[in-house]
């Protein structure tokens, strides 16, 4: 939901949906978000903006 109300769109220009944004987080060997998980390593936004591929502002409005 946070990407479309951004209003980016995948490389198609089609809008996200739950199904696109499993298979890019799988592609790029992303987990998914488990809260049950407090040993979850810790990556700084500028490596999460560079494993995106986006730029860190980006990123950071993406965190908030």
């Amino acid at each position: 939901m946070s990407l479309n109300r951004m209003l980016c769109k995948t490389g198609d220009g089609e809008s996200w949906t739950t199904v696109r944004v499993r298979e890019m987080r799988e592609r790029l060997g992303i987990p998914e978000y488990d809260a049950a998980k407090v040993d979850v390593p810790m990556v700084s936004l500028m490596k999460a903006a560079e494993t995106l591929g986006i730029c860190v502002g980006s990123a950071k409005i993406l965190a908030k």
